[in-house]
């Protein structure tokens, strides 16, 4: 097949996003497929996103950034890059900036923050398009600014196009815009989704809603982890991990503020002084040591040296590194009944890194059945609970028992596996 794959995150931009598309279209292109990505240049993450190019053509475009007045709030687009965040906790606390932020978004917001992308992308897919008939456009979503570009390129040229939500668009459990938006944006939302000749989604809970909601083809490929970059993670040697006797608890990503919650991890920390010099939780990530520093005084770990601290976030290579370094790894899950069809790339790099998981936050879904079903480690939200499995693991730890878990429960989770069944539902929607 021909395929034009449109991703507004593409390396070496790093985001899960651009991890998940560069390798769905660099085993595509594996499979014996043309393959062709049009994405955004010079976006607002950060460019340490290593990635061998297959032989793979990459265009570029440009685009225009709604997001200046923010920028400007924010002392402009280095500052924007290297904190992850518009506004600043002080801002937030701003009740008549706040209002403006989220009116702002609202009204300009159509469908997300990347619109200033459409114009640029249509017109270059136009020239592509112009040159090299694809079989089918294939569009990542979020943001859902790629489903419209591909809609529009395929009514303008008659190619069908499949869309994959990452997220799921308006019934986003994390949907945030008033009510009135909500109507008029679910009507877009099923004028737009209702001319795809198929739907990708990476969970069962999803496709099954998607299913129902569209009566569409629709397949669940969820994320996975590549074994082949955690061989090269686990040859190189990490030194910015504490030494060999600490417990390493680690934690890789950004926190998402009043949604993930470590409090049981904290209050378990507070409940054992006789850890200290035994464990070590550490934050890898943007901003992580502002968004939980009232949890840190609320249990008075400030002053407890040893227990927590902060580092910056790192390129995709050096989190395997450090994941496969690590002895426990933290998962903060959005403690809502609303998560259970939410299956976050990070528990699938997880997973890859073969070492235990300690999951906190939503009890149920399809992630806890995952770690359950595969061993993967344990979920709970209770202090106590937590407090006897890491006084197990230190104990592992001291006792050089805290081995590796087995590859054959998650050699079926790689990122290859799932672009193999991507491949075959591709072929069948255009035989």
């Amino acid at each position: 097949m021909k395929i034009l794959f449109i991703t507004y995150a593409y390396p070496p931009y790093n985001n899960i996003g651009a991890v998940r598309s560069s390798k769905l279209t660099e085993y595509l292109k594996s499979f014996g497929h043309d393959i062709k990505v049009l994405t955004a240049d010079k976006i607002l993450y950060k460019n340490n996103l290593a990635w061998e190019n297959p032989g793979i053509e990459i265009y570029r475009t440009k685009w225009s950034n709604i997001n200046k007045p923010f920028e400007l709030i924010k002392g402009g687009k280095k500052n924007v890059v290297s904190s992850g965040s518009y506004l600043s906790d002080t801002q937030k606390k701003n009740r008549l900036i706040q209002f403006i932020s989220k009116s702002y978004k609202a009204l300009i917001y159509w469908p997300d923050e990347q619109i200033g992308w459409f114009r640029y992308a249509k017109k270059i897919g136009t020239e592509i398009l112009n040159d090299w008939r694809p079989d089918l456009i294939y569009a990542s979503a979020k943001p859902f600014t790629s489903f419209i570009i591909a809609n529009s390129l395929s009514k303008k040229f008659g190619i069908p196009w499949v869309g994959e939500l990452r997220d799921l668009w308006v019934d986003n459990h994390h949907y945030q815009f008033p009510r009135w938006r909500y109507t008029i944006e679910n009507l877009i939302e099923k004028r737009i989704i209702s001319n795809a000749c198929g739907l990708v989604t990476v969970s069962n809970t999803w496709s099954k809603y998607l299913i129902n909601k569209y009566n569409k083809s629709t397949v669940c490929i969820p994320n996975g982890f590549v074994a082949e970059d955690f061989e090269k993670a686990r040859k190189l040697q990490v030194n910015n991990l504490e030494k060999n006797s600490i417990l390493k608890i680690v934690y890789t990503g950004n926190i998402y503020e009043h949604n993930q919650d470590p409090s049981p991890l904290l209050f378990a920390l507070q409940m054992n002084p006789d850890w200290k010099g035994k464990v070590k939780v550490i934050f890898y990530g943007q901003n992580n040591k502002h968004k939980i520093e009232n949890l840190i005084k609320k249990y008075n770990l400030r002053d407890v040296e040893g227990f927590i601290s902060f580092r910056s976030s790192v390129s995709y290579l050096e989190s395997l590194q450090i994941q496969t370094s690590a002895d426990v790894l933290l998962l903060l899950n959005w403690n809502d009944k609303k998560e259970n069809g939410v299956l976050p790339g990070k528990l699938f790099e997880y997973a890859g890194s073969l070492r235990p998981i300690l999951c906190i936050g939503y009890e149920k879904g399809e992630a806890v059945e995952l770690i359950h079903d595969r061993d993967l480690g344990f979920v709970s939200n209770n202090a106590d609970f937590i407090g006897k499995e890491i006084s197990k693991l230190i104990e592992q730890k001291r006792n050089n028992t805290l081995n590796d878990r087995p590859f054959e429960p998650v050699a079926d989770l790689t990122r290859k596996q799932g672009a193999k069944k991507l491949n075959q539902f591709l072929i069948g929607l255009i035989k």
